[in-house]
């Protein structure tokens, strides 16, 4: 989906972020270790105040670095304020209490493009870094939290048939997400990586939408009747992830998957995504070095009993058919 901020026409410079600089939503300032800032020697263009006291969560204040050997920053200084709230975010925008924002409220995108006068704002995005996809559990067998129509325990990993991972594929609406859900403000997704990444493949057909061979291929696979699973997601971490969550477990329902989602706070979620305990889950992953092997190293090597630090993840083939 694409990354949108706003900004208004003025000399300052008081950033607004949704989140503390350095959380897990965005990346951390340079010279930031373990929560705390550090002072760099020689060529950062800014340098914060005071950085042994700085905390997450707080604003965190640079000024204009005055031995940077190249040229000199337009602003003396910059804050960085973290407001997690859409509605604060955008209301101390409008209201002149900071000049920029990002992570704009899909709502507010268009009352923001119609400011006028002394205040008005500038509202731009671009592609973003991150692909939103569905990430089931291959590994586990029996696997908790899937079950049979009856709602009995499956004694097989339904995950490990191709033809049910691509029935899950094709229950997906794609077009119809991006569209109302996303207000036409994201892209269909047919691989992990964005088109202008190194990695990304143009041969690769595009995504489609296909409910009958859905069904008929969850048919083929044993499953006449569909099953169930869960499915969790954060509610907090990317724009409308537990809109997005709701309208693909409907779209599976269809198909003959009911779906139970769990939508929960990121603190929540991301721990648990570590310790693998859902069947299916549903995040964005942004391959932050702009290239395919970022998310292939972290995302697709098999789990192995010998590294505890091996990542606990999914195969490529389970995870490549998702959407923005």
């Amino acid at each position: 989906m694409p990354a949108r901020c706003a900004s208004s026409p003025t000399g300052r410079c008081r950033c607004c972020r949704s989140t503390s600089p350095t959380s897990s939503s965005s990346p951390r300032p340079r010279g930031a270790q373990h929560g705390r800032v550090q002072q760099r020697r020689g060529g950062d263009r800014h340098r914060a105040l005071s950085p042994a006291s700085w905390q997450p969560g707080q604003p965190l204040v640079l000024e204009r670095n005055a031995s940077y050997h190249g040229t000199a920053p337009a602003w003396s200084r910059v804050t960085f304020r973290p407001i997690p709230s859409d509605g604060a975010r955008v209301g101390a925008l409008l209201a002149g209490d900071v000049d920029f924002i990002n992570a704009v409220p899909l709502q507010d995108v268009a009352r923001l493009e119609k400011t006028e006068g002394a205040r008005r704002l500038r509202v731009f995005s671009g592609p973003s870094a991150y692909v939103y996809m569905l990430f089931p559990e291959l590994e586990k067998e029996p696997l908790p939290g899937v079950r049979d129509a009856q709602g009995q325990p499956l004694a097989k990993n339904p995950w490990k048939d191709p033809k049910v991972r691509e029935a899950v594929s094709l229950a997906l609406n794609r077009t119809a997400i991006v569209e109302r859900l996303m207000e036409g403000r994201a892209r269909v997704a047919n691989q992990a990586v964005p088109e202008s990444f190194f990695g990304h493949s143009g041969k690769i057909a595009p995504a489609r939408f296909d409910l009958e061979r859905a069904r008929a291929l969850l048919r083929e696979a044993g499953y006449p009747n569909g099953f169930q699973t869960s499915l969790a997601c954060p509610n907090d971490r990317f724009v409308n992830d537990s809109k997005i969550c709701e309208a693909a477990a409907q779209q599976l329902q269809r198909a003959g998957i009911r779906v139970d989602l769990n939508a929960q706070p990121r603190a929540t979620f991301f721990p648990a995504r570590a310790r693998r305990e859902w069947p299916l889950h549903a995040a964005g992953w942004g391959s932050l070095t702009g290239e395919s092997s970022y998310f292939l190293t972290s995302r697709c090597i098999p789990r192995t009993r010998n590294s505890a630090s091996a990542p606990s993840t999914t195969p490529a083939s389970a995870t490549r058919r998702w959407t923005g």
